[in-house]
């Protein structure tokens, strides 16, 4: 590995030293993500298997040789394989709609910061025009007009959160094609596309990482909230979904509400922290002011 890597690794490790906080958080987003993606696997039994003689049972009750190690729902379903296999669910569906927001947004946003004139002014009023209905409004709308499905789901969330990373690029290209060496490789007579790609991509990077993370947050917000509303797929049950089928058993159960929403917690939470994290390793200014 080159000696920017272990420069990038040491710093991050002094980082994580000096702020104690964000590596338990850490710690507790590494464990979430092992129970969600690797715990699938081992997982033995069907999590939307009902047994209604089970239902509603609190976390450590034995039914049978089988232990229910964090309870059953309603339907008298594992708490345990609905929460690994829903946060899958949750987690796949925001990380999708993520990847297709960012793809729109830094290609927008590198095309209009570098070409300026008409096509700036069209994607900013885009931009701006969007800006101006509330995100979830939007998305309800959208997602209750294209109908339930997980397709239609990620493509609600991308279309509704490319605009904040479109945003950042556009206005991070707009300063590095002032920089001298995209004039320099201009007057090589380099193609425009080649501009973007290995001069300005390269330099916008640290800022793309850091927005997308966070942004990564406020979709996972935004997917449980559409799940909790009833405008997900019926067929794959996320948190939102289990949240929903838990307001009317919180006082008797809490159990089937406080786990799911305890995960969606922790997710966030850890999405906001590694933003925060990146930003402060990545920017020069900060870790010069350090």
């Amino acid at each position: 590995m080159d000696k920017g890597f272990w420069a990038g690794a040491k710093k991050s490790w002094r980082y994580l030293r000096a702020n104690p906080f964000f590596a338990v958080v850490f710690v507790l987003l590494a464990a979430l993500l092992f129970l969600v993606l690797v715990g699938p696997v081992f997982y033995e039994g069907n999590p939307n298997q009902q047994n209604l003689s089970s239902r509603l049972r609190p976390p450590g009750s034995r039914i049978g040789e089988t232990t229910l190690l964090l309870g059953s729902d309603q339907l008298g379903r594992d708490m345990l394989g609905r929460l690994m296999f829903g946060g899958r669910v949750t987690l796949a569906m925001s990380s999708a709609a993520v990847l297709l927001a960012t793809l729109l947004g830094v290609g927008l946003g590198i095309w209009a910061g570098f070409a300026r004139g008409v096509i700036d002014s069209l994607v900013v009023n885009i931009m701006n025009i969007q800006l101006s209905v509330p995100t979830l409004i939007l998305a309800i709308t959208l997602a209750g007009t294209l109908g339930r499905s997980w397709q239609n789901l990620v493509l609600v969330l991308a279309v509704t959160s490319w605009v904040p990373i479109g945003r950042i690029v556009r206005a991070e290209t707009l300063a590095a094609a002032s920089q001298e060496y995209v004039e320099a490789a201009r007057s090589t007579g380099a193609s425009s596309l080649h501009i973007m790609r290995q001069h300005i991509l390269p330099n916008v990077s640290s800022s793309i990482f850091v927005v997308v993370s966070l942004q990564l947050a406020r979709v996972i917000l935004a997917e449980t909230s559409l799940a909790f509303l009833g405008l997900g797929d019926p067929s794959m049950p996320s948190w939102g979904a289990m949240l929903a089928d838990a307001r009317v058993y919180m006082v008797v159960a809490w159990w089937t509400a406080v786990l799911p929403g305890l995960g969606t917690f922790l997710l966030v939470l850890g999405a906001n922290i590694v933003g925060d994290f990146l930003r402060d390793v990545l920017d020069p200014k900060l870790t010069t002011r350090r």
